[in-house]
């Protein structure tokens, strides 16, 4: 049962990959701000500044946009990593699935305001956890530090539409939030029964 639900989400994964969702030239022509200069992308690399981490240096809504896309990418790759690893489809499919559904509600908001969608990168910045309940762990810690993004940016003066998708994905978050915590307890719980 754990790998056809693998194989489902790999399959939705791959279907998005040809729908254009994640393609490269599809993304070619992004805003470039963060990648302009392959010397910029190599330095955020090494300094590991992506994603939700980069919440302080958010200048507008563009920033705040670009860097909640860079989040719910490193959400993806994370969790479709950590699925693959250890065989682990509760709730890391789900939540991956949901994350598919945030990505694209964030690609709404770029084309909306006529943005070029910056490409996922998230593949530089991702490393597997040594456990599986490290790997509950850092979901955990993953989507604390999204809410806190997210609440950082709901602090701000948003349009209605960002705002709107903002929220929404905070509140997924935090049933994320719980349903790691919930898979830790078990995982826990069943380290200890044996």
């Amino acid at each position: 049962m754990k790998k056809i639900h693998f194989m489902f989400l790999s399959t939705v994964v791959v279907m998005l990959v040809f729908a254009g969702l994640f393609s490269n030239a599809a993304l070619a022509q992004r805003h470039g701000r963060a990648w302009q200069d392959e010397t910029v992308a190599l330095e955020i690399k090494e300094n590991r500044l992506y994603g939700a981490v980069r919440t302080p240096l958010a200048k507008d809504l563009f920033d705040m946009m670009e860097i909640a896309l860079e989040d719910e990418y490193l959400a993806l790759t994370t969790y479709l990593m950590i699925m693959e690893a250890y065989e682990a489809t509760n709730p890391f499919a789900s939540i991956a699935r949901s994350e598919v559904r945030h990505i694209a509600s964030l690609h709404k908001l770029f084309e909306t305001y006529n943005l070029d969608i910056p490409e996922d990168r998230s593949a530089w910045f991702v490393e597997l956890p040594a456990s599986l309940v490290i790997a509950f762990e850092t979901g955990i810690h993953a989507e604390i530090e999204n809410i806190a993004m997210y609440q950082a940016f709901l602090n701000q003066d948003l349009p209605t539409n960002v705002r709107n998708v903002f929220s929404a994905l905070m509140r997924a978050s935090e049933n994320h939030l719980k349903a790691f915590e919930r898979g830790l307890e078990q995982t826990n719980n069943r380290k200890t029964s044996n």
